[in-house]
C-alpha cells in the first residue's frame, strides 16, 4: 500500500551528473572508470575497509571483552554494549554527516575523507587503552568513546563515492564498497582479533589487548591510506560538480 501510494504521488527527480543517456551501463565501463580514478576510489575502499575491521572487532568482541575481563554476565554486558552502540555509535553517525556536509558545503571538497580520518584518530587510543588494566567505568568509557569515534565513518564513507561517481554508476560503486567492505571488515577483523587472543597472547582473557594491538597495526595503515588519497579526491570531486 505504502509503495502504491509513493509511486501514484512521487515524481522521480531528474538525475544530475550524468555522464551518459543509456538506461544502464555495462560493468566493463564502470571497472574502467574505477580504474581511471583508482587513486580516489580504490584507496578509499581499501583504506575505509581496513578501518571497519577495528570497528567490527569493537562491536562485536566488546561484549565478551566485558565478560572475560571484568566477569559481566551475558546480559549485563549485552545491555552495556548495546547502549553503547546505540547511543555512542548512533551521536557519531550523526555528527560525522554534521560536520562533513558542513564542511564540504564551505567548499572543502576532501571533507568527507578528513572526517573518516577524525573517526580513525579518535577511535585509535581510546582502543589502544582497552589492553590496559582499567577500572569498569574508565573501560566503558573507553568503548564508549570509541565507538563514537568509529561511528563518523559509518554515512560518509558510502557518501563519498556518491559524490566520486557518475549517476548511473553510483549504486555498482556502492555495491562494489560495501561488498569489499564487510569481507575485508566483517570477515576478517573480528577473525584476526580472535586469532590474536589465541595465538600471540594465549590467554582467553587477552581480549582487550588484542584489541588494542590489532587498532595500533590496523589504523595506521588506514589512515595512511586514505591520506594517500586526499588529493585525487579533491579533484575527483571538483571534477563530478562541475557536471
Amino acid at each position: 500500500m505504502l509503495a502504491a501510494i509513493f509511486l501514484l504521488t512521487i515524481t522521480e527527480p531528474e538525475r544530475q551528473g550524468k555522464i551518459s543517456e543509456a538506461e544502464s551501463v555495462p560493468i566493463r565501463d564502470v571497472v574502467a572508470f574505477i580504474m581511471q580514478r583508482w587513486r580516489a576510489i580504490v584507496l578509499h575502499i581499501v583504506g575505509v575497509s581496513i578501518f571497519i575491521m577495528v570497528v567490527y572487532s569493537l562491536n562485536v568482541w566488546g561484549p565478551t571483552y566485558l565478560i572475560r575481563t571484568f566477569d559481566f554476565g551475558p546480559a549485563q554486558a549485552g545491555l552495556s554494549m548495546g547502549l553503547i552502540l546505540a547511543l555512542g555509535a548512533g551521536a557519531g553517525l550523526a555528527a560525522g554527516g554534521y560536520w562533513g556536509d558542513r564542511w564540504f558545503s564551505a567548499g572543502q571538497y576532501d571533507a568527507y575523507s578528513r572526517v573518516i580520518l577524525y573517526s580513525m584518530f579518535g577511535t585509535l587510543p581510546f582502543t589502544v587503552a582497552l589492553g590496559f588494566e582499567l577500572s569498569i567505568p574508565v573501560a566503558l568509557t573507553c568503548l564508549a568513546i570509541a565507538t563514537f569515534f568509529s561511528g563518523f565513518q559509518g554515512g560518509l564513507s558510502g557518501g563519498l563515492l556518491q559524490l566520486l561517481t557518475p549517476n548511473e554508476m553510483r549504486g555498482q560503486v556502492v555495491a562494489l564498497f560495501f561488498l569489499t567492505a564487510n569481507l575485508i571488515g566483517f570477515g576478517l577483523g573480528p577473525t584476526i582479533l580472535a586469532a590474536c587472543t589465541d595465538y600471540i597472547f594465549q590467554n582467553d582473557a587477552a581480549v582487550g589487548k588484542s584489541m588494542a594491538l590489532c587498532a595500533a597495526i590496523l589504523i595506521p595503515i588506514a589512515s595512511m591510506i586514505v591520506i594517500a588519497s586526499l588529493k585525487h579526491v579533491n579533484a575527483a570531486v571538483a571534477e563530478m560538480q562541475e557536471r
